[in-house]
């Protein structure tokens, strides 16, 4: 087990989990998205505001596609990401 945090992540919402056990947070008040590692460590910031990622509220990864989706609350507006 590991503990999540980062000073770019505030008001954590949700998380999902990509196929290489790297864990997805998406950030309600920092308006984005961080990467890490199975072990904690924070491997970047995924998405930003500036890429369209304004208060996300859910996470889904589809493994077939390599994709994202992300639920923005308060708009209801879903985005799809490309993680290729």
């Amino acid at each position: 087990m590991c503990s999540i945090s980062d000073p770019l992540l505030k008001y954590a919402w949700d998380v999902c989990i990509l196929d290489n056990g790297h864990v997805l947070v998406g950030g309600a008040q920092s308006n984005n998205v961080l990467q890490f590692d199975g072990d904690g460590r924070k491997v970047g910031e995924l998405l930003k505001e500036e890429d369209g990622v304004k208060k996300p509220k859910s996470l889904c990864y589809d493994a077939n596609r390599s994709r994202l989706v992300v639920i923005m609350d308060e708009t209801d507006t879903i985005k799809v990401f490309d993680l290729v």
